[in-house]
């Protein structure tokens, strides 16, 4: 069956009830992503669905009701600050096991965000032990996000043989990773992709985000996913900045492009969920270099 002028895009974003239907692959470049690729990312069809769903529908769509956008498809890099710092592991303090030491003992746990030492924020690793070090061995008040909670807990950092005091902990400020723009508004050239947030290993929360810088990317390869084992997106980060990211949330990444860099820029009325009929569809993705396609389903 032709695929009609009524054709709809399966996007939500937040203030317009628009739904997004974007499932992809993050792949980060460190081990605390790696473990996200190999417990929280989809299948092949990640691409799939994470291009736009563009559903052949008979129903009738007012134009004068409804926003226009562009069904992307595109795949994208995203680079995000955290909001505080993020307890990715424990390490050895003066020699002994990783569970033996400050953090552990006070009860810091892997996935927590670090905000603030003794009412100082953590803005970055390196401010982190820097304030770490001021305590010269004293009780410090630190400032946790957990499970959507901030709480408090007391440690003593010890000092070790190359006279810093340490917590025991390794952490993280900046997480990178790849994923696909589902679609873009002309209008303002803001955009949505993912179609979901990116996310702590250990408690499933989407990271609190202070930054984010939107690259291009190119596509090194597609490893598809199989039952159980999720699929996976490879490729290199280009050093062009196209963009911003401001939104790390449930839905997805939301942020503002610099221009609309590609060639395909045909329109799309925004549907309801109500409006979302079975029939024959079409998907827009990216699998290699050569640009987004469609593809029936």
């Amino acid at each position: 069956m032709p695929i009609s002028n009524n054709i709809v895009t399966y996007i939500k974003h937040r203030t317009e009830q628009i739904i997004i239907a974007t499932k992809t692959h993050l792949q980060n470049r460190g081990e605390y992503m790696q473990k996200i690729i190999k417990n929280k990312l989809m299948r092949f069809f990640i691409i799939v669905v994470s291009a736009v769903l563009l559903i052949s529908s008979n129903t009738a769509v007012k134009a004068d009701s409804k926003k226009m956008y562009i069904a992307a498809g595109i795949p994208f890099g995203v680079s995000i600050e955290t909001n505080g710092i993020l307890v990715s592991g424990y390490s050895e303090v003066n020699g002994r096991g990783i569970t033996d030491n400050p953090a552990y003992r006070s009860g810091i746990k892997l996935g927590d965000i670090i905000l603030s030492i003794n009412g100082k924020q953590a803005e970055n690793a390196n401010t982190l032990t820097k304030l770490v070090n001021e305590t010269n061995g004293q009780t410090a008040e630190i400032k946790l996000l957990r499970d959507n909670t901030t709480i408090n807990i007391s440690a003593k950092p010890e000092k070790c043989d190359d006279n810093i005091y340490r917590l025991g902990i390794n952490v993280k400020d900046q997480i990178s990773g790849i994923g696909t723009i589902t679609y873009i508004c002309p209008d303002d050239k803001t955009f949505g992709g993912l179609g979901h947030g990116i996310c702590d290993t250990y408690t499933g929360y989407v990271i609190p985000m202070k930054s984010g810088i939107i690259t291009d990317v190119k596509i090194n390869n597609i490893i598809k996913g199989t039952s159980g084992k999720p699929g996976e997106i490879r490729g290199s980060f280009s050093t062009k900045r196209t963009g911003e990211a401001n939104i790390n949330s449930n839905c997805g990444i939301f942020g503002t492009l610099h221009e609309i860099g590609f060639s395909s820029k045909q329109l799309y009325e925004a549907a309801q969920e109500s409006e979302i009929k079975c029939g024959n569809a079409q998907i827009i993705c990216t699998l290699d270099n050569t640009g987004p396609k469609s593809y029936s389903i």
